[in-house]
């Protein structure tokens, strides 16, 4: 995401991967981190801060906003999974 707009396809991917349960990243076509997945969220959230340090990760900047505020979400991704939580990841 790191302030790219999700595409719609990707939307549509996200869709199907947050019913999977799964532990899942997303990246767009240039490599950027377009979607992490609730369940590695909840992982990334609960590393220690030495662990997150040691990967990049800054878990005390995240800033979260809804699937549905994303300009590029398709009306089907609203519908279905526009209450789904979004952030962006920078390694």
């Amino acid at each position: 995401m790191s302030g790219h707009a999700l595409d719609s396809r990707l939307a549509e991917i996200v869709e199907r991967l947050e019913h999977s349960g799964f532990a899942a990243e997303l990246w767009d076509s240039q490599w950027h981190l377009a979607w992490v997945s609730r369940e590695l969220k909840e992982v990334i959230e609960r590393l220690e801060p030495a662990d997150a340090a040691a990967l990049g990760i800054d878990t005390d900047g995240f800033r979260y906003r809804t699937l549905a505020e994303l300009d590029s979400a398709t009306e089907k991704a609203r519908r279905d999974a526009g209450g789904v939580a979004v952030t962006t990841i920078t390694p």
